[in-house]
């Protein structure tokens, strides 16, 4: 159970990294025009009096708090229909698929070989 959630959380923090922009987001702290010093780590009101060692800074802040919103963002929503959507029998599965699906797929054929005898598909077609 754990390692599904682990998995879970690796898949969310890639998605976010590879489709969401990781860690980039609207600044939520503004650098304030008091807090601009030449000997520290600048942290929202507190000021880090280490100069040199980045404890702290407000872009480093920045990017974790959107990291871990997109992150709990991309769980909630893989979640969401575990709890929400009762689960799928195989006998309800291969009802939908044979009797609604191949029925659509079939009238999907009917109509794309009516359009490229038309002329709308194909070459030298609209489309």
């Amino acid at each position: 159970q754990l390692g599904t959630y682990l998995k879970l959380y690796a898949f969310a923090a890639l998605f976010v990294v590879l489709f969401l922009g990781g860690w980039t987001g609207p600044m939520i702290w503004p650098p304030f025009p008091e807090e601009i010093i030449t000997d520290g780590i600048v942290m929202g009101p507190i000021t880090a009096k280490i100069p040199g060692l980045p404890v702290f800074s407000q872009d480093m802040l920045n990017g974790v708090v959107w990291f871990v919103i997109k992150t709990v963002g991309v769980i909630f929503f893989i979640l969401l229909p575990r709890g929400v959507f009762p689960r799928i029998r195989i006998d309800m599965l291969l009802s939908l698929g044979w009797y609604k699906l191949i029925g659509l797929a079939f009238v999907n054929i009917f109509i794309a070989l009516g359009l490229l005898y038309a002329g709308v598909l194909g070459p030298g077609g609209i489309l």
